[in-house]
């Protein structure tokens, strides 16, 4: 059984029902080890159905990939200790869920994770656990915190200025993101975070033509390489170097007071141009 680790922080783990036993049967209050819930996320143990006044809550998907009680229960105890921290130095006071879905399909195949959020209440995040890409052990101590903290800064984003709909807010905010997860987690260490200047200026140049008009934005292109004539994860290197590049020439600006500020603001004191 996994215990609710913080008052502040409420953990559901969702299972499937019992063999031979109707959805419509399953509900909450009903004899059994979980409540109905509509929707694609269907039943929850009944065990972690009582304290959901917190503003942070988080859900442990059902999938196909069998897993041992014992990492359950660390992939909870990780994500509670995490996103706490997470929520108590972005000022996060609202409600919000996270949901972690086991799915190599899912994760980036480079670091066994990924993550989406799109609204300042519900994160997603993706765990690969199969064992071989990557070792369970690692995904779950190293590659699980620096999602939260990735996935909750965007939170915060969205509650403020929000993500944005265009090149540049988008590597804003990604690049708020991934600084504040190095930040949070220092050993945190990603392909697309190892880069030089001259990458950084190969990368700008393609930025550049994308700005006269010859490549139309998709975000998916700049982010994760769907276009060809793009490099995999430029918006992520380019991100965090807008952003590292405004807090090394503002050293008055706090990484938490940019979180407010539009993408305008920040390009505009990192001095890079796109």
């Amino acid at each position: 059984m996994v215990a609710v680790a913080l008052a502040a922080i409420a953990v559901v783990t969702y299972a499937k029902p019992p063999k031979g036993t109707r959805a419509r049967d399953y509900r909450a209050g009903a004899s059994g080890p979980g409540s109905y819930r509509t929707g694609a996320l269907l039943f929850i143990r009944a065990e972690h159905n009582r304290e959901m006044q917190g503003p942070i809550r988080i859900y442990m998907l059902a999938s196909q990939i069998s897993i041992s009680s014992q990492v359950e229960n660390r992939i909870i105890d990780t994500a509670t200790e995490h996103a706490q921290r997470a929520r108590e130095n972005l000022g996060i006071s609202w409600s919000v869920s996270i949901t972690i879905y086991p799915n190599e399909k899912w994760a980036v195949p480079e670091t066994g994770e990924g993550g989406y959020t799109p609204s300042a209440d519900w994160s997603q995040i993706y765990l690969d656990l199969t064992g071989t890409k990557h070792s369970v052990e690692q995904v779950v101590s190293e590659r699980l915190p620096t999602a939260i903290y990735h996935e909750m800064n965007h939170l915060k984003r969205w509650r403020t200025v929000g993500y944005g709909s265009d090149l540049e807010s988008a590597l804003v905010s990604e690049g708020l993101a991934s600084v504040y997860e190095r930040t949070m987690f220092p050993t945190y260490c990603v392909p697309w975070l190892n880069y030089s200047q001259q990458d950084v200026d190969t990368l700008l140049s393609i930025i550049h033509e994308h700005k006269k008009g010859s490549i139309p934005y998709v975000h998916s292109n700049w982010f994760f390489g769907t276009n060809p004539n793009i490099p995999k994860w430029l918006g992520y290197t380019v991100g965090h170097y807008i952003v590292s590049q405004a807090l090394e020439k503002n050293t008055h600006l706090r990484l938490i007071d940019m979180m407010e500020k539009s993408a305008f603001e920040i390009l505009r004191a990192s001095s890079v141009e796109l």
